[in-house]
């Protein structure tokens, strides 16, 4: 090749090179250029991850793609993301970014949801299932006798007799029931107290409305006694092995015990006051350097006496009734009404989560400031019950269904439009949280799992 030659494939390369980079640099940076339009136009970068791996990807009932995946999208138009894989359920999503500048959106760590069940234990036609607990057990029925079974997703326990004088039939799973502590649990809707009794160590199932407190709520204190508040919304001490009763005060709207702080929580008129169930001064329950005291400027709203506290980001979050208030460590003189028609909440870390009574489901990031409605379900009653499986990823919601929103409280991005609403199990006979990756359910007459056993 003579010098002429090579000259001219050098300059006819250097030309090339000149009006191509600015292209490879434009799309490096994560934009198309329009021809017909002379122009550039921005991407959402799309990563999807899914357990298991090998689920197949649909972007607006077209292109397919397979888990994992990472995949650029124009922001023209909202893209509706649809994924699929034989023996789990289908998880649509909507994403679309109106910001002037390229964005990434993370459907990463998908656990999809299974269609199939595997059976723990299989029971005779003549028991009767008659709801789940906390703490993993269940209560059955069977030849005039209540028995408790302990579980796992691997296997059953024996039974434990059960004594009672209650109907059956009044036994439900659609009740809340909670642990509180050393073998009690307390149904809030029915106000049923089951029970170990520390000296004959017999299992017993009673109603505490009908003691002699008239009892509406209960929290314990220490393994022998009780905050009982009654119908008249004076508070006592309780200790139910011997029905022995101190009065203490008198006009509280709640009580509510939170065993991993180590805290009772107690509502009263404008303040919410904490205490330190280690430290509880019987003498004068609101006289103590222990107790920390909310106030809650323009009083607390609530028509019933359901009241509870969960610990969050920076502070509490209170449902007394059906409102719904953010109370910050940093200013306790101030409460901040999230809503005042909720039917049941669960938070997250610092994320929590409300359905309201309208049946919309809506959450609260109070690290990010950031508020978002989910989903919306038609026909939920108000026994629907919410809870966040971290393993599993979603917001569940028990009613007559269990109901899944997949939902990462970390993404700060707004760009997930429609998250993923799943109606998983038409079955009302299942525990109200997850055990792992597991929902544990009792449907064909045995106790069965729905399992997702794979690993990222």
């Amino acid at each position: 090749m003579n010098i002429a030659t090579r000259q001219t494939f050098f300059r006819f390369y250097a030309i090339f090179f000149i009006l191509i980079t600015p292209f490879i640099v434009i799309y490096s940076l994560g934009y198309n250029f329009d021809w017909q339009n002379q122009t550039l136009s921005k991407n959402l970068f799309l990563k999807i991850q899914t357990l298991p791996r090998g689920a197949d990807v649909e972007i607006q009932n077209a292109k397919k793609y397979t888990t994992p995946t990472e995949i650029r999208l124009s922001t023209d138009s909202p893209k509706k993301i649809s994924i699929s894989k034989d023996g789990y359920l289908d998880e649509n999503f909507t994403v679309w970014s109106d910001l002037d500048k390229n964005t990434n959106t993370y459907l990463d760590k998908i656990i999809l949801l299974p269609t199939n069940a595997s059976s723990i234990q299989e029971f005779a036609s003549s028991v009767d299932f008659l709801t789940f607990l906390p703490e993993s057990r269940a209560l059955f029925y069977s030849d005039n006798n209540v028995f408790m079974h302990s579980y796992s997703t691997n296997s059953v326990s024996a039974p434990i007799s059960v004594t009672t004088d209650l109907n059956p039939e009044d036994i439900t799973n659609e009740d809340k029931w909670v642990f509180e502590g050393q073998d009690f649990f307390w149904n809030e809707d029915k106000k049923f107290a089951l029970y170990k009794d520390s000296v004959s160590l017999r299992w017993n199932l009673e109603d505490l409305s009908n003691t002699i407190l008239g009892i509406d709520d209960i929290a314990r204190v220490s393994n022998n006694t009780f905050l009982a508040l009654d119908q008249d919304n004076n508070l006592y001490t309780y200790r139910p092995q011997d029905e022995r009763v101190s009065f203490l005060d008198s006009g509280f709207l709640g009580i509510y015990a939170n065993h991993q702080s180590e805290s009772v929580w107690l509502a009263k008129e404008d303040n919410i006051i904490r205490l330190n169930k280690n430290r509880v001064n019987y003498d004068n329950i609101l006289d103590s350097d222990e107790n920390f005291i909310y106030s809650t400027t323009g009083g607390l709203v609530g028509e019933d006496s359901t009241f509870e506290v969960a610990d969050i980001y920076r502070g509490v979050v209170v449902r007394l009734g059906s409102s719904l208030y953010f109370l910050e460590d940093t200013e306790p003189n101030i409460s901040n009404l999230l809503t005042n028609e909720a039917v049941d909440f669960t938070t997250s870390n610092n994320t929590v989560f409300w359905m309201h009574q309208e049946g919309y489901v809506q959450m609260y990031n109070f690290e990010f400031d950031v508020q978002k409605n989910l989903a919306n379900f038609d026909g939920v009653s108000d026994k629907a019950r919410l809870y966040y499986s971290g393993d599993l990823g979603r917001l569940v919601v028990y009613d007559q269904n269990v109901n899944t929103i997949w939902v990462n409280p970390a993404n700060k991005s707004d760009n997930i439009k429609e998250h993923s609403k799943n109606t998983w199990l038409s079955n009302p006979q299942c525990q109200k949280f997850t055990e792992g990756k597991n929902q544990v359910c009792f449907e064909g007459g045995s106790i069965v799992k729905y399992q997702n056993s794979a690993r990222f």
